[in-house]
């Protein structure tokens, strides 16, 4: 199964997805986890990145497209599939994901922008004040609920309340996606 999990920040995409991995086996591939590893390792991309993250801006395209390839050529995605995180985030990403890669469904965790800031705020990660918190909040609207409207026309968005617990929202997130087959 490849997947794609989409949702406002704070919506629970992270938690959902490493649930979702370390139940089916599947790869999970966030990128904000590469990038702040990069961050932390002081690498040639984390250094150019911790500056646009800072502003509150998304990664440029060219260093996303360089790690999403690396990751999904791992041989692990060829066993139980992955749950890209993350990714695509603009029509210009999705453009070139489509052209490279396929998903077999769009999960998008859906919860109002209000509790997105809560949860936020709740998080306490350096890269949650406020100006970021606004301006991701602002691409989100702007730049990636048309990749859900593109994904809705083809029918692989799976719309889940992630406004309910973790553990609820996972289950629903099984459910609708029939996930017990992949076990068998």
């Amino acid at each position: 199964m490849k997947l794609i999990i989409i949702g406002i920040q704070g919506a629970g995409k992270g938690t959902q997805s490493i649930k979702l991995a370390e139940k089916y086996g599947m790869l999970h591939i966030s990128t904000g986890d590469i990038l702040r590893r990069h961050i932390s390792e002081k690498t040639k991309i984390g250094i150019e990145y911790e500056v646009e993250c800072k502003k509150g801006n998304l990664a440029p395209d060219d260093i996303l497209f360089k790690m999403i390839d690396e990751e999904l050529s791992k041989k692990e995605v060829n066993k139980k599939g992955f749950i890209l995180d993350g990714f695509p985030r603009t029509i210009s990403q999705l453009e070139w994901f489509e052209n490279h890669h396929f998903i077999n469904k769009c999960i998008h965790l859906n919860i109002t922008k209000k509790t997105s800031v809560e949860r936020l705020k709740e998080r306490n990660r350096s890269d949650d004040n406020d100006k970021a918190i606004k301006q991701r909040i602002s691409d989100y609207f702007e730049k990636t609920v048309p990749i859900i409207e593109f994904y809705k026309k083809q029918n692989k968005v799976v719309e889940i309340d992630a406004s309910q617990s973790i553990n609820t929202t996972f289950e629903d997130i099984e459910i609708d996606l029939n996930l017990d087959l992949l076990e068998k």
